[in-house]
């Protein structure tokens, strides 16, 4: 299919681990076009009668969108442009369709890269499969998208396997995109909405009579943002009642209770994003739906909400449909068989069915348990039929019944969630201990900050035994297996069964190649159920690196008995029957292993593997955005059970990459191959798995080439061995030639970080990068004449350069060199999500060059430039919010008209910064518009009063704020304009 695309480039080569060590070894991109190109995409399409459903594998296998047949129009939007813009985790991303997000929050790094898929035809139906592996946790997702005859609606089959030894975070959101209209209902179940942070709010009707489930009653604010839950209901959909249409989505309320509506402002704030991610295809919203409540930001707000953790060797399992749906005016129940809508009227209800297969069978509906009215019902898929129901009195409840298909209930009292959603401070606080959240942090895939807060909790009280545990957890993935029994061993002294202490201490032993204390561990953790599973599986892979393989078949059956879903048990049983010849269980093994797990390579190298066929064939067919990733981490489980021939035969098939090489030198202590490798270039080689350490610290140990100590830094750095990889990256001081290196390590070590960014520069002079990274820098320590001059020069080499000209501006601000400021800030940048920065600086370079024109007397042109700073220019990369702060410019023209002599224009204008501006509330900190309103009172008597109660809050908020109310005392003086621009300069260099 050809679509006018917008590519993305320019590849960053600095690896993530300095600013998102999250999803390291994963690279942002930094590149965006404002140019369409007509590319053909590869798509996978299913159709039948009903509905057609459009797959693009190398977009993240989105759903790129979905059509209701028998009306024409869309219940996915699909969008008429791939206009790829700065929104996800690494950069690129594009509106529409379906999204599938796994990890941790946010678009994640595959959303819009090659996945592997399958393609999969049954009896009555076809489907694609689509799936990847994300790196930095070592868990795979897939997912079905399937399509039956005899239904109007498509079905997503996901399936998300932890194949680590260790507790990975858990995210899951399915997100989908509609088309947005003035129109539009949402149906979506609940009466709460809950914040990122888990904060609480109103659910539908919010304070001021609003109702947020009309798309066009959000017309206040910024981009909105509702979790929606309270009730036990198991849809959301969405209706238009113009064209009387809408889209919908069911799954079991268990598998996903997660319901987030999300919305750009309906001010060009928000609009502004249709033109930056569509051509002609209109706005768009995203109903969202999740594994769990809420898209967590942990916060320090009370909440009821937590990080929530993957178990090893867990594979979940949950089943969704979207459909379209018409002519019902609304939805009070859904499930497979039909969507349904009541209208009750005085007398009367009139049902509204929607069926999404063929329903033959009878609707009944009782009042008390009495049966009062009674229907033959028989409909294809996609139509729509209307049943009047009479004598149904406006006040009665009913219960409505199509058959065994369906139940519905008049009273959604029974409905009602009696969950707590509220915490008090007080409570929370009690609970926000240093080891909660250094859990919290662990769950969330932040290292660094969980170890410090455990060993916080840790010198607190040396014997709770959560704090032990955790701590041995982090230092086993930092491959600290020493320090990991210290702790291990603290809790077994106190409890020598405890099962998690055994089932971490049995993985130290592993890592240090001590099998049987491995063995006796695990044996304690398989006394727990909970570990059980888990702890034959290593004893099972164990076994069979000894070259038991007899005893590793039996331990893979046992961690079976409790987990039929064990896929790394089942490849160990796998491997195992092979070397035993054990024929038929290794064809019902494999056979398992594809039936859950069908984009694995794993299958189709044991059977070649089994049959001496050779692997490049089966390897070449990997798909993903990087298959010598995937293939690596099959020749890793080959080594670590102990079949290095095997492991060795995958790697001499695989891509010809740097981290393969190393590992091929490494198993066959090839040192001659590490003279070619150091020949490669270091850029994207990213070595990020524990498992890589021991192949890295053999590799520098043989050679002296730098790159290596640079791969090892980086693996050191990404598994929270800090202080390890900083050293050795210091150690290598000005050898390397390569201008990334020091580019890298400014990030990392802002002691020498100007020597190492003016290095890089001096390696790499036409890099606009390298300029603009020593500026920020400069900016950064406060040396802003340093960078003002710099940039100056920068400007002059990268004329069109709008990163290097935003930077000017900024610095220009700092040296007070408002003119060049202005002249600067015009610049023109397709934005990421949420940036303002750039109308920022253009509103504040107007401001503050109007301020030192009025001193000037030069008063009409700065009331140009005042008038100026409030338009939203959107080249700058943001829209006009719905009520934006424009009181500074409007105590500035106030000022600008009293010199004039229009006092009543100067009064209009004071009298607009007042009304703008809350009153000082004892609940807030003082802020700048406190300052403003304090200004603009002509009132000696209420300004007095208002200086009163700043002196009252003096007392009760931060030191902080206490200097802020110092600045606002003299914001009170007559030049007052001077002190707002010191405020204005110090505050932006703080940022």
């Amino acid at each position: 299919m050809n679509i006018p695309t917008y590519p993305f480039s320019d590849p960053d080569p600095i690896p993530i681990l300095w600013k998102n060590p999250k999803i390291f070894p994963y690279y942002k991109y930094n590149g965006y076009s404002k140019k369409s190109v007509n590319k053909k995409w590869k798509v996978v399409t299913l159709e039948n009668k009903y509905i057609k459903v459009i797959i693009i594998p190398d977009l993240g296998g989105k759903v790129w969108g979905a059509i209701d047949k028998t009306t024409g129009e869309e219940f996915i939007y699909q969008n008429d442009a791939i206009k790829f813009r700065n929104i996800s985790m690494r950069g690129p991303w594009t509106s529409g369709g379906i999204e599938f997000n796994f990890g941790v929050v946010g678009h994640h790094p595959s959303t819009v890269a090659h996945v592997d898929y399958q393609l999969q035809k049954y009896a009555g139906s076809k489907s694609c499969i689509v799936g990847t592996t994300d790196l930095p946790s070592n868990t795979q997702w897939q997912v079905e998208i399937r399509l039956s005859e005899g239904q109007s609606f498509f079905e997503t089959r996901t399936a998300w396997y932890n194949a680590s030894e260790q507790e990975q975070a858990y995210y899951n959101w399915m997100t989908a995109a509609a088309v947005a209209s003035e129109d539009l209902e949402f149906f979506i179940p609940g009466n709460i909405s809950l914040n990122h942070n888990g904060t609480m709010c109103s659910w539908s009707i919010d304070k001021q009579g609003r109702r947020l489930n009309r798309y066009r009653e959000n017309n206040f604010g910024g981009n909105k943002s509702y979790h929606i839950t309270g009730i036990y209901k198991d849809f959301y959909c969405g209706y238009y009642h113009d064209k009387q249409v809408g889209f919908g989505h069911w799954s079991a309320e268990e598998q996903m209770p997660g319901k987030k509506l999300w919305l750009w402002a309906l001010s060009r704030e928000g609009a502004i994003w249709e033109d930056l991610l569509t051509d002609n295809h209109g706005q768009y919203v995203e109903y969202q739906m999740g594994r769990l409540l809420t898209q967590f930001t942990p916060s320090n707000a009370p909440s009821v909400i937590t990080q929530v953790g993957f178990e090893p060797f867990v594979r979940d399992y949950w089943e969704e449909i979207w459909f379209p749906f018409k002519d019902i005016g609304g939805v009070k129940k859904v499930n497979r068989y039909a969507a349904i809508n009541i209208e009750r009227n005085k007398n009367n209800i009139l049902l509204k069915v929607n069926a999404l297969q063929q329903i033959n069978d009878t609707i009944s509906v009782f009042v008390n348990d009495k049966k009062v009215f009674q229907k033959a019902i028989k409909m294809e898929p996609a139509t729509v039929g209307n049943i009047k129901v009479n004598n149904i009195s406006a006040t009665e409840n009913y219960t409505l019944k199509i058959g065994h298909l369906m139940s519905y209930n008049s009273d959604h009292s029974q409905l009602l969630l009696k969950r707590p959603y509220r915490v008090s401070q007080e409570e929370f606080d009690r609970q926000n201990t240093a080891y909660y959240r250094g859990y919290e942090a662990l769950k969330g895939r932040e290292y660094a900050k969980a170890k410090a807060y455990l060993l916080k909790a840790f010198a607190k009280d040396s014997v709770h035994k959560e704090t032990l545990i955790k701590l041995a957890d982090i230092y086993i993935r930092a491959d600290e297996s020493k320090k990991a029994l210290n702790y291990i061993n603290r809790v077994l002294k106190i409890n020598t069964y405890h099962p998690e202490a055994n089932y971490l201490g049995g993985l130290a032993y592993r890592d240090q190649a001590d099998y049987y204390n491995a063995l006796d561990s695990f044996g304690w953790a398989a006394r727990s159920i909970g570990y059980r599973s888990a702890a034959y599986t290593e004893m099972a892979q164990i076994y069979l690196q000894m070259g038991l393989t007899e005893k590793a078949s039996e331990y893979a059956k046992n961690a079976l008995q409790f987990n039929t879903q064990n896929i790394s048990a089942l490849k160990t049983l796998a491997v195992a029957s092979r070397l035993n010849k054990n024929k038929a269980v290794f064809d019902k093994t494999i056979h398992q292993i594809q039936s859950l797990a069908p984009l694995d390579p794993f299958t189709k190298v044991e059977k070649a593997l089994n049959t001496n066929q050779l692997l490049n064939p089966i390897l070449e067919k990997i798909r993903s955005e990087f298959p010598f990733e995937t293939c690596l981490q099959v020749a890793i489980y080959y080594h670590r059970i102990g079949q290095n021939k095997d492991a060795m035969s995958i790697l001499r098939a695989s891509p010809n990459h740097v981290k393969i090489k190393l590992w091929k030198a490494y198993i066959t202590c090839d040192i001659a191959l590490l003279d070619k490798i150091a020949g490669q270039d270091p850029s994207f080689v990213f070595p990020y798995r524990k498992e890589t350490l021991k192949v890295l610290e053999w590799v520098v140990n043989h050679h002296k080439n730098w790159k290596f100590k640079y791969y090892l830094a980086q693996n050191y750095i990404a598994i929270n061995h800090l202080n390890k990889g900083l050293e050795l990256l210091n150690k290598l001081e000005d050898k390397p030639d390569y201008d990334m290196f020091y580019s890298f390590r400014a990030r990392m070590n802002t002691d020498r970080a100007e020597k190492d960014y003016s290095k890089a520069l001096k390696i790499a002079p036409q890099s606009w990068k390298h300029w603009y990274d020593l500026a920020n820098h400069y900016m950064g320590q406060n040396l802003y004449e340093q960078a003002y001059n710099f940039l100056a020069e920068a400007v002059k080499t990268f004329p069109e350069n709008q990163q290097i000209r935003f930077s000017y501006a900024q610095a220009a601000i700092a040296m007070a060199d408002y003119k060049t400021a202005v002249d600067a800030s015009n610049v023109n940048i397709l934005p990421s999500e949420g940036f303002k920065k750039a109308r920022k600086v253009f509103e504040e370079a107007h401001l503050l060059y109007a301020q030192e024109l009025i001193k000037k007397g030069e008063i009409d042109e700065a009331l140009e430039n005042l008038k100026v700073s409030k338009t939203w220019p959107e080249t700058l990369g943001a829209g006009k919010p719905y009520q934006p702060d424009e009181r500074w410019a409007d105590y500035l023209i106030a000022v600008c008209y009293r010199k004039q002599g229009n006092k009543n224009q100067s009064i209009q204008y004071l009298n607009k910064v007042i009304d703008r501006t809350p009153k000082v509330s004892s609940n807030t900190e003082p802020d700048i518009k406190y300052a403003l309103r304090l200004i603009a009172l002509e009132n000696k008597k209420a300004k007095n009063q208002l200086q009163k109660e700043l002196s009252i809050l003096e007392s009760k908020v931060s030191k902080k704020a206490k200097q802020t109310i110092e600045v606002y005392h003299q914001l009170a003086k007559p030049d007052s304009q001077n002190s707002y621009s010191l405020l204005i300069r110090d505050s932006y260099s703080s940022k």
